[in-house]
């Protein structure tokens, strides 16, 4: 038996590389299905674009091969020259080629998507209409902005600035024609003198008036 009264804080220490080391091991647990995760989101959408893809090979081998019946129709009755009907023929095998590569790819999409998922029938199935549906006819980034909270503190600063300086200019107006009395009375003549509800209501009206106009 070993006893050792002084470790210098050496065990301390070898018990806080211990729990570093779990805490980086949950962490690098927690950093591997994230990456799991983002994996299968992006197989889920090759799946369903390369599915859309073989759709969209299905119907041009369907368009294809109605174009070369056509052709042969035409071909035969001597009404069109026989290498039209070889080049209607080669497209169409062109199209079908392009099908197959398409239902590879699927196959290709579905079986990684599988491993990710780990299902236990061994096929992952995706429903790719919510993809394909249009967008909302409600425009939710204009209605966000209108409702940010920086937005709305602008708008608050803007009334309150045009609220000062409608003030403003109604003190201004009041001085000015307190002047314009004054001086009217030091030069002897009777002033006329209109009431301040009166001169208050035009000031408001003509502020009003320039706010709307704005």
């Amino acid at each position: 038996m070993n006893w050792q009264p002084f470790d210098f804080g050496a065990r301390g220490a070898k018990v806080e590389v211990a729990r570093q080391g779990s805490e980086a091991a949950k962490q690098a647990s927690t950093l591997t299905q994230l990456q799991v995760s983002a994996n299968a989101g992006s197989a889920f959408f090759d799946l369903a674009a390369a599915e859309q893809l073989v759709t969209v090979s299905q119907a041009n081998v369907r368009r294809l091969e109605s174009f070369a019946k056509v052709v042969h129709v035409l071909v035969d009755n001597t009404l069109c020259p026989g290498a039209d009907a070889s080049q209607a023929d080669a497209q169409l095998a062109l199209a079908r080629n392009q099908l197959i590569q398409a239902e590879t790819q699927v196959a290709v999409e579905r079986a990684a998507l599988t491993e990710y998922l780990q299902t236990k029938d061994g096929q992952a199935e995706v429903d790719a209409s919510a993809l394909l549906s249009a967008p909302p006819a409600a425009d939710l980034a204009a209605a966000a902005m209108a409702s940010h909270p920086f937005v709305l503190e602008e708008h608050a600063l803007t009334l309150e600035h045009e609220a000062h300086c409608d003030s403003s200019i109604v003190a201004k107006s009041l001085s000015s024609a307190h002047r314009a009395l004054s001086s009217e009375e030091a030069q002897g003549r009777a002033p006329q003198r209109p009431f301040q509800g009166e001169l208050l209501a035009l000031l408001l009206t003509s502020s009003i008036g320039r706010r709307a106009s704005r």
